[in-house]
């Protein structure tokens, strides 16, 4: 079972076609060509106070920028940000805890790096 590959697939049905929509954070290395959403899972937790199968599901959805200028990558992702935001919110169940402004050490990799979380119920199968 993947957590992350409805939300995945529903940002790849959701955003414009020639974005890219990955499931991995592997896959973003280095310079993008296009521009990128990467979601990973990175935590399930039992709610506390809550039946034994109720859990919350921490996610990160990165969004890169293709270019690596510093003015140019914040035009561009102030542009892509609101489709990306306006993608995640028609999700059930799904809220955003933050969003961070990201570069990496080189200042060639810029990207939005937003958390979010979404309950889901976990069930033991017969």
């Amino acid at each position: 079972m993947s957590l992350r590959a409805p939300i995945a697939a529903a940002l790849a049905a959701a955003l414009p076609g020639t974005w890219k929509v990955t499931g991995y954070p592997g896959q973003v290395m280095g310079r993008v060509d296009r521009t990128t959403v990467a979601v990973w899972t990175n935590e399930i937790a039992h709610l506390d106070g809550a039946p034994a199968t109720a859990y919350v599901t921490t996610f990160t959805v990165a969004l890169y920028s293709v270019h690596q200028d510093p003015a140019q990558a914040d035009d561009d992702l102030e542009q892509t940000l609101p489709l990306l935001l306006d993608a995640l919110w028609g999700m059930a169940n799904l809220v955003l805890d933050k969003a961070e402004r990201t570069v990496n050490a080189d200042n060639t990799l810029h990207a939005w790096v937003l958390t979010v979380r979404q309950g889901i119920t976990i069930t033991e199968e017969a």
